[in-house]
């Protein structure tokens, strides 16, 4: 035994690892006849692991990156089963489902690609899932290119928290403390910053996110508008004013992010725009338990003010111009413009 580990040599050419014997430890004489149980998981180390690791040559396998969620079923459940994170103070950080995953990956390129999935495991019998330790991504725009990983939740920091598993009206809990990589000293305070602002990061590239799917759905609906206007040549002046109003959706949208963006790299032929920008910068916080750099805090306020300035514009557009439209519309019996919630 090392640890929670059960390791199995044979003093020849091969050794195996049973990772984590946790749950053997908090099995019980009634355990077999509970239909859901959830075990307690072993304390997780908060690492940097890397996105991708290459399988073709010889190698052994990892251990899991993240912590160990152990639980065991009767029999498969015929609804949903989700699996929450909560923090201290009870709010979720970061929620699954045995019936779909929440990320939305950018179109693979490459036959072996590694495409993101967390949709759980909802089995008869043992289940495990390996919580990759971060909160819910932000809300992501469908199709998007990126030369890395999409944008996803940060890091949760070293502390106290709670697994909470929900099978149909039962629901299950249990704690998990994270503690922060033991080979770097004095790391707390260095966490909390970097945490603080990839918090922060996550916010703005959530609230661009959200403004972009709202843009598009409300093009498409100046299209529809569009069309409907055609067939009543009475209507030109709405037809010109609708024309005119779609148009000015394109400045702001090409300024959230790259629209020519059709691989990962794109960005060698197109220059990288706020989303691109952000979602790499993001990135660069994963590196290491260090406190922000003067650099990394002055990037962000010029990106935040960029971002703001943008939605100022899309902001004013809708209360202004977009609702002038629609009260035209209406006047004229015309169905008016639906626009995309932020």
């Amino acid at each position: 035994m090392h640890g929670n580990d059960l390791v199995v040599a044979t003093h020849g050419r091969s050794f195996w690892i049973l990772d984590d014997v946790t749950p053997l430890r908090q099995i019980k004489s009634g355990t077999a006849s509970e239909n859901a149980v959830l075990y307690a998981p072993q304390t997780a180390m908060r690492l940097h692991y890397p996105d991708e690791v290459d399988t073709h040559a010889p190698h052994g396998e990892n251990p899991p990156a993240g912590a160990l969620i152990d639980y065991y079923l009767k029999s498969a459940p015929k609804g949903e089963l989700t699996i929450d994170i909560l923090d201290a103070q009870g709010k979720v950080l970061r929620h699954l489902s045995s019936t779909h995953s929440t990320k939305e990956a950018q179109p693979p390129e490459w036959p072996d690609q590694i495409v993101p999935n967390d949709q759980i495991a909802a089995k008869q019998g043992m289940n495990r899932l390996v919580w990759d330790l971060r909160m819910n991504d932000p809300v992501q725009i469908p199709g998007a290119f990126y030369s890395g990983p999409t944008p996803r939740g940060p890091l949760v920091p070293p502390g106290s928290y709670q697994v909470r598993l929900s099978v149909g009206s039962v629901t299950h809990t249990a704690p998990l403390t994270v503690v922060a990589d033991p080979r770097v000293a004095n790391s707390d305070s260095a966490i909390r910053a970097k945490t603080e602002l990839a918090l922060n990061v996550e916010h703005d590239i959530d609230r661009l996110h959200r403004a972009v799917n709202a843009i598009r759905k409300t093009r498409a609906e100046f299209e529809r508008v569009h069309k409907s206007l055609a067939n009543h040549p009475s209507n030109k002046s709405l037809a010109d004013e609708s024309e005119s109003l779609s148009k000015q959706l394109d400045p702001i949208e090409q300024a959230l992010m790259q629209v020519n963006m059709k691989g990962s790299e794109a960005n060698l032929a197109f220059p990288g725009m706020l989303n691109e920008l952000f979602a790499t910068f993001a990135l660069s916080m994963d590196d290491a338990d260090t406190p922000p750099t003067a650099q990394h805090l002055a990037f962000y306020q010029s990106l935040h003010g960029q971002l703001e300035t943008q939605l100022g514009l899309w902001n004013k557009l809708q209360g202004e111009g977009i609702a002038a439209f629609n009260a035209h519309l209406k006047a004229s019996g015309v169905a008016p413009i639906a626009l995309g919630a932020n």
